[in-house]
């Protein structure tokens, strides 16, 4: 049976601290490993939280570490709510796709959001970019998972990778469609804004 993640912290967490690589580790370090940094010199970083949405149908840390187990994958064909692959498939083909699968957050509806509980009108809701209204969900599930709660106003930095502006895209077809919520809601540099706004995060930014 494999072990869950509780069991692995414990047992880390009560070995001594040791060489990654043996004995010899000082004289790896010495000559320039690492780029020389010795491990003590190296400020630590403890993970206290989690919060995620992963293809899989993964939505917390036990069920991706139960897909880890099960040694699951979460590739899958292409969802037909995204748009009829086989009518794109075509490898070499311009204006056509080479793979039939992909990795998808198939199981959220991204409509679904309740305004009412960030401080958005439903206006801006209806505007904003579905990335930065399910990563303010994900971040929120990530901080009741740590414990905290006296996170509002404190020096708390955000830092978001972020890929791809399907929705600045979308945007974009209608002339008509652009308000005061465009530049706010659309941009991917706005996302660890949006979030340390809300949660009043006041850096390091």
């Amino acid at each position: 049976m494999a072990p869950t993640i509780a069991e692995l912290s414990s047992s880390n967490s009560s070995q001594s601290s040791t060489p990654p690589f043996g004995d010899d580790s000082q004289s790896f370090y010495d000559n320039g490993g690492f780029n020389g940094i010795a491990p003590h010199s190296v400020e630590p970083v403890a993970i206290i939280g989690m919060g995620m949405r992963l293809p899989g149908g993964v939505h917390d840390a036990e069920s991706f570490w139960k897909m880890l187990v099960e040694k699951r994958d979460g590739r899958c064909k292409v969802p037909a709510d995204r748009f009829n692959v086989d009518a794109f498939y075509g490898p070499g083909k311009p204006g056509h796709v080479n793979t039939k699968y992909g990795y998808f957050l198939n199981d959220l509806d991204l409509a679904h959001c309740d305004a009412g509980f960030w401080s958005m009108s439903k206006q801006e809701v209806e505007r904003v970019d579905p990335q930065q209204r399910l990563l303010l969900e994900v971040v929120h599930e990530c901080l009741e998972n740590a414990g905290a709660s006296t996170y509002r106003g404190t020096k708390v930095g955000c830092y978001v990778g972020v890929f791809g502006e399907d929705w600045v895209d979308l945007q974009s077809k209608d002339s008509q469609i652009s308000g005061v919520y465009r530049i706010a809601g659309y941009s991917d540099t706005m996302i660890s804004n949006r979030v340390s706004y809300e949660f009043d995060l006041q850096g390091p930014r």
